[in-house]
């Protein structure tokens, strides 16, 4: 018997025997003009619905042409194929009519049954393109024992029908030269499958409608940290129920990064009341150096006003931000630090340190190297980074 090569995967076992016993080359993959809809909706089980196929081979030997035709349609079907995150098998059994006219005669009109067929193999996509590596089904035909083809073989796909329906399709036509013998083949074929709703799919069709609620909440507030890492969590739930044989679930989950709120805050607020003068630092720079917070704050005036101090993240309570309190008026003035001679002493309080905030309050009198005194009222801090 004849050993053929790169037989489509799911049309193999359905005529490679009738080929095989009238000598014809084997024909190589699928061809199809669709994209890659519902790519992920392969995942679970598909019950074949039919098949039918025809093999035209027309052969020169010595300048005298001989052609044939093979007609194959399949009926009686119950053989299934499913398809897991990375892996498929084939179980079932199904009968199929196989006629052959040589010459324009007809030579042989039979009936077949294929028992208990059964494989398992891996498997990967690209778009529409299914690459199958391992064994794919058992048969045996008038005693001849052939139950492991094995090697990598590339076969298109097209689901439609709202993922329902998967159909595999042919039309090929192949040319060999070989020996002085020309055999020019066409075949032209077409299996339907429909989705088995078994469990797998069920729990697949339920992480996806998760999926689809968690992003929707998500893009109505996309800083909110808890919707981000809940949308996230659904979207490896649904690779877990569905397989992601693209990547595309998981490009999704690797976009959303590690969820922080990267966004500017909506109020940024340090501000002091000196005298009569009241300064607000309205551009505010927040460093996290180690487990430090550095915060500068700086008013954007043309002369501007500048203040700068240290607290640990976390850090909460009274005094914890005056060993590195600066504040600076002038370019040309010395710089003022918290003053602690016991009258009006410089206080400050942080109350809140937590999660990119701090919130605090600040006040007393501060004092330069040349002995000058200003008295600071009002301090506030409410920042958020």
């Amino acid at each position: 018997m004849k050993k053929y090569s790169k037989l489509s995967v799911l049309f193999l076992s359905l005529f490679v025997l009738v080929l095989s016993s009238c000598e014809n080359e084997a024909l190589e993959g699928f061809d199809s003009n669709d994209g890659n809809p519902f790519t992920n909706s392969l995942i679970g089980t598909w019950t074949l619905d039919d098949f039918t196929s025809s093999v035209n081979t027309s052969t020169v030997v010595n300048g005298m042409p001989i052609e044939s035709d093979i007609a194959i349609n399949g009926f009686n079907p119950n053989y299934n194929i499913t398809f897991a995150q990375n892996t498929f098998s084939t179980s079932g059994d199904y009968e199929y009519s196989v006629d052959i006219d040589i010459t324009g005669q007809p030579t042989m009109s039979n009936n077949y049954s294929l028992d208990n067929v059964s494989g398992a193999g891996v498997y990967s996509t690209n778009g529409n393109q299914m690459t199958v590596d391992g064994s794919f089904f058992e048969f045996n035909f008038q005693g001849v024992d052939s139950s492991i083809f094995e090697g990598e073989q590339t076969v298109t796909f097209v689901i439609s029908n709202n993922g329902q329906t998967l159909t595999f399709s042919q039309n090929e036509t192949q040319t060999n030269n070989t020996g002085g013998v020309s055999t020019t083949s066409t075949n032209i074929s077409t299996s339907v499958w429909t989705k088995v709703n078994n469990n797998t799919n069920t729990a697949c069709a339920d992480a996806t409608t998760l999926v689809s609620q968690a992003e929707t909440a998500y893009n109505n507030d996309t800083s909110n940290v808890d919707l981000c890492n809940a949308y996230k969590s659904t979207l490896q739930n649904q690779i877990n129920a569905c397989g992601d044989s693209t990547g595309e679930i998981q490009t999704i989950i690797d976009g959303l990064g590690d969820c922080q709120d990267n966004t500017q805050p909506t109020s940024v607020e340090i501000s002091v009341t000196t005298g009569t003068l009241n300064i607000e630092f309205d551009m505010v720079d927040v460093v996290v150096d180690g487990t430090t917070l550095k915060i500068t704050g700086e008013t954007s005036a043309s002369n501007p006003y500048m203040i700068y101090f240290e607290v640990e993240e976390g850090a909460t309570g009274m005094e914890i931000i005056n060993s590195a309190f600066v504040l600076t008026l002038s370019t040309t003035d010395p710089d003022y630090f918290p003053n602690t001679a016991g009258v009006d002493d410089f206080t400050s309080t942080i109350t809140e340190n937590a999660t990119g905030t701090l919130v605090g309050s600040f006040g007393g009198i501060v004092t330069n190297s040349t002995g000058g005194d200003l008295s600071l009222s009002q301090g506030v801090i409410n920042i958020m980074y």
